[in-house]
């Protein structure tokens, strides 16, 4: 399903690893990048990959999640969100933060705060 980004469509890419594909995380991720759309402008690709690392003694879910946001221009914001050291988590949890960490890079983006060399592409940001 695309998302009115702005000035175009786009559609998301997403993988899911180690985890069912699900309608809900799918709708989230759209829902997510619609609102960021609509504050920043110029995204033309949204990527983003939903795994479960394999436990090996107990079966707790968390969540790594890595969003690549590229806009118009070639500049790449890409967010990498492990999961929480204790506990359970829900996958709409990683899909929240990672969106939010995406938010608040764009917002100093679009403030200044951030530079980006001339032969920088790519931003990262960890958790």
């Amino acid at each position: 399903k695309a998302i009115d980004a702005g000035y175009m469509q786009l559609e998301p890419q997403v993988t899911f690893k180690n985890v069912n594909p699900s309608d809900v995380i799918l709708d989230q991720i759209q829902d997510r990048l619609a609102t960021l759309g609509r504050t920043v402008a110029g995204i033309v690709t949204c990527r983003v990959v939903l795994e479960r690392p394999q436990c090996t003694a107990r079966k707790i879910d968390r969540f790594r999640i890595d969003l690549v946001l590229a806009l118009k221009g070639g500049l790449e914001v890409a967010i990498s969100r492990d999961p929480p050291e204790a506990g359970r988590e829900e996958p709409e949890s990683a899909v929240r933060d990672a969106f939010e960490i995406a938010e608040r890079r764009f917002a100093r983006l679009l403030r200044g705060q951030v530079q980006v060399a001339r032969n920088e592409r790519s931003i990262f940001e960890g958790q």
